[in-house]
């Protein structure tokens, strides 16, 4: 990489976080990538400090190791409704080579792992390269300094449950500010993007005006695209057509259920409880919002832009109930099985991003949209069982399974 300094392009500084918030996806069309294209076309130039490259790096590396141990269990784990195996119930698949092929790279997904790993290092690599990015050392940044402001509980190492966790924080700071003086360059202008506090109040104290801070990257793509010539007429189509257009796309979301659903909640460090959904089905839904959240894309004939969308939506949704079911070992088979309906209400916050052609200034077409809706334990605030357990009707199912059982032992 290039690590000559020119001012003619405004600079700007990521934090880990912005990469990790995006899943490091820089695939075509993602925020990553669009925020590469002008890097290319030398409009910005990307500054990195090492620590955030050696933190996205070890983040790739454990997002990676854990993913791949996860899909190499799915298929070991048990269908909730026969006890056998995910693995077992593929089996007759493998008749077709296609998904014998399919479920042998499942198998083998996590003694490839130190591969993927090494791969996702080298896409990260590639980036870097590919935005020509400036990696700051650390090497002059005055620790006496640093140790000051964490003795004196100044930003970042104010309120922090963990102090010493800051001390990246602390010396990227004290970097930004040797970069300034290095500049040499009256009004130097940085742009710095992250979504830490600690970090962001920190970059404050350095009282410099020419620092224009964004806590993520659409926000920041919003603010470029903002200056351009048709960004009016984008802005104007979307707050016209909200209410009469947009509205319907929402609420089409919830009729048509493209959303994901589940009633599991994350407990502890890989412990998950709650239900998996069999069906879903709205009950009733009010008090859609929306609203324009940031042009993420804009060209002379399209963009891409994403609403801010809320609403309150009623769901009952079937569970089997493994408790409430009879499972008989002999045969191995549920004699009963036993669904429960479940209420759940939900007020979920979520984005959806449109994609629009502009022909014309009065002839905008919607051409795709797509939504990260999802009802969970985040945006659930009230669950209620409809028909609890009935007891009679367990006992009796019991009554038939013990019948069995004394069948099998005379025909022994």
């Amino acid at each position: 990489m290039d690590n000559k300094n020119s001012y003619n392009t405004i600079p700007v500084l990521i934090d880990s976080n912005i990469f990790i918030e995006n899943c490091c996806d820089f695939s075509v069309g993602s925020l990553l990538y669009k925020f590469k294209e002008l890097i290319i076309n030398k409009e910005y130039m990307l500054y990195l400090n090492n620590i955030v490259v050696r933190e996205v790096k070890q983040h790739i590396e454990d997002d990676i190791k854990k993913s791949a141990n996860r899909v190499s269990r799915v298929l070991g784990e048990e269908i909730e409704t026969s006890k056998r195996k995910v693995r077992q119930g593929l089996t007759i698949l493998k008749e077709k080579q296609e998904y014998a092929d399919l479920i042998n790279k499942i198998e083998n997904f996590k003694k490839s792992k130190s591969t993927l790993i090494e791969d996702g290092i080298v896409i990260f690599e590639e980036y870097l390269n590919d935005t020509n990015a400036i990696i700051l050392d650390n090497k002059q940044v005055p620790i006496e300094s640093i140790l000051n402001d964490y003795f004196l509980n100044k930003p970042p190492f104010e309120n922090s449950v963990n102090k010493k966790a800051e001390f990246p924080d602390a010396i990227m700071v004290k970097r930004i500010e040797l970069l300034i003086k290095e500049s040499h360059v009256k009004d130097f202008r940085l742009v710095v993007i992250s979504n830490d506090k600690g970090f962001r109040a920190a970059i404050k104290l350095l009282h410099n005006n020419h620092i224009h801070m964004y806590t993520d990257l659409k926000s920041f793509l919003h603010e470029y695209n903002r200056q351009k010539e048709n960004f009016g007429i984008v802005e104007s189509y979307i707050n016209d057509k909200l209410t009469n257009l947009f509205k319907p796309y929402i609420k089409s979301l919830f009729d048509d259920q493209q959303f994901n659903a589940n009633g599991l909640e994350h407990v502890g460090e890989g412990v998950i409880e709650g239900y998996e959904f069999d069906d879903v089905d709205i009950e009733n839904l009010e008090n859609i919002e929306i609203g324009l959240a940031s042009v993420v894309d804009l060209k002379h004939d399209l963009a891409r832009v994403t609403l801010d969308c809320r609403a309150v939506v009623t769901i009952i949704a079937t569970i089997f109930d493994e408790a409430g079911s009879l499972w008989d070992p002999e045969d191995r088979e549920y004699i009963l099985r036993r669904y429960l309906k479940i209420k759940e209400k939900h007020q979920p916050k979520f984005e959806c991003e449109i994609s629009l052609i502009l022909e014309e200034k009065d002839n905008i077409k919607i051409v795709d949209v797509i939504s990260n809706l999802t009802l969970d334990s985040r945006s659930r605030v009230s669950r209620k069982i409809l028909n609890p357990l009935n007891e009679d009707e367990i006992f009796e199912a019991y009554e038939i399974m013990m019948d069995n059982y004394e069948n099998i032992k005379q025909k022994g």
